[in-house]
């Protein structure tokens, strides 16, 4: 290879044409090349190249866990190789042929609401593959969502899996993601799953305005308000979402001093209002709104799965009995609860305001819940 990489029309490893340079990330750069020979023969792929110490051994671990991944919202890696004699590690990837959703925000300036929950749905269903396997990527950020022509839509995927962790490492953390884009903890040390999440926060701010959440003069400031991870978010967004799929699982607890603060994740199957696309009933059985089960949905749909969750937290058990599955789809299909009798009069209130089966009649939203919970000192 020669110093300033290799240039179109090379051969690489006698297999790979160079038709382009794509780019250059922190551990190589990346060619868009076309295989000569063999099963693949004329199929496109990305190679990425490293001849440093440094980039192989970020490179070498990304290679190693990569090739184990199989999911349609991550970047596959096809093989790779490492020649001893030159000291070079060659990573040969699919091509994806849209670019980075930093490119693509660039183009447009900033993404509408309905198109940025779209790709937040694709990095979602991303980190949900790796977080289940116990694993954190640990480097979340425009650069490393990258979009694949698929018809007559866009497949986002993450990519670049070179400071990706196994959740309890407990090896030094060295900060290495790109700044505007890292969760205040890992300034501190501390790295987790959530972690990947805030910084998926951080991109779907930088999708919604075109900027990165902290601002500043210099590079100094902009880290220090990054340390300090307190974002003020833009008037001009919609407060339309319905999270669809409220449950006990996306309730996650976090330690902080001697209390644990309580948050909502799990965004897969997050929706607009008055979005009129076909509802697959996806969430939790036990959970879901009877409203869901006739192919509608509102923000009271979220308020009745949270009255179901807040029943399981009283009782340690779902709403709904039965002697198979069938029969409690059935009853969550109907959505009429017994609220239990040892429970406060204020408790039993609430709970079959939450809980009431016309969707017409329960708390539209949750600013209504939080107003009615604060006028009878419940919050």
């Amino acid at each position: 290879m020669e110093e300033n990489g290799f240039k179109k029309g090379d051969v690489i490893l006698g297999y790979y044409e160079v038709l382009d340079e794509i780019g250059e990330g922190n551990f190589g750069k990346v060619y868009k090349v076309k295989a000569l020979r063999g099963r693949y023969k004329g199929k496109i792929f990305a190679l990425k190249v490293a001849n440093n110490p440094y980039a192989i051994t970020y490179l070498w671990k990304e290679a190693q866990t990569l090739i184990l991944f199989h999911h349609p919202n991550i970047i596959s890696l096809q093989s790779y190789l490492y020649k001893k004699d030159k000291k070079e590690l060659y990573l040969i990837y699919e091509y994806m042929d849209f670019g980075t959703l930093k490119d693509y925000v660039e183009s447009k300036g900033k993404l509408s609401e309905e198109e940025t929950l779209r790709v937040l749905k694709h990095v979602v269903n991303a980190l949900e593959y790796l977080h289940s396997r116990g694993y954190i990527h640990s480097d979340v950020r425009p650069e490393n969502v990258i979009g694949k022509r698929v018809f007559n839509t866009v497949i986002w995927k993450l990519g670049d899996f070179g400071l990706i962790r196994i959740r309890g490492d407990v090896s030094v953390i060295d900060v290495k993601g790109a700044l505007g884009f890292i969760a205040p903890e890992v300034f501190r040390g501390e790295i987790h799953r959530s972690s990947d999440i805030y910084s998926l926060g951080c991109v779907t701010y930088y999708m919604l305005t075109g900027e990165i959440p902290f601002k500043g003069e210099t590079i100094k400031e902009v880290k220090e308000k990054n340390k300090k991870g307190v974002v003020e978010i833009p008037e001009h967004l919609s407060d339309n979402y319905i999270h669809s799929d409220v449950r006990p699982e996306n309730v996650i607890g976090k330690r902080v001093f001697n209390t644990v603060i309580w948050k909502l994740g799990d965004f897969g199957l997050i929706r607009i209002r008055g979005d009129v696309s076909v509802i697959d009933v996806k969430g939790a059985l036990g959970f879901i709104a009877p409203e869901v089960f006739r192919g509608e949905i509102h923000r009271s749909s979220d308020i009745y799965s949270l009255g179901c969750v807040t029943y399981y937290m009283l009782t340690g058990e779902i709403p709904f009995k039965g002697e198979t599955i069938k029969e409690v789809k059935e009853k969550n299909k109907k959505g009429v609860v017994e609220i239990p009798e040892h429970l406060s009069d204020k408790m039993k209130n609430l709970l079959r305001k939450m809980l009431e089966p016309d969707y017409r009649k329960r708390f539209r939203t949750a600013k209504e819940l939080k107003e009615y919970l604060v006028a009878e000192g419940l919050a």
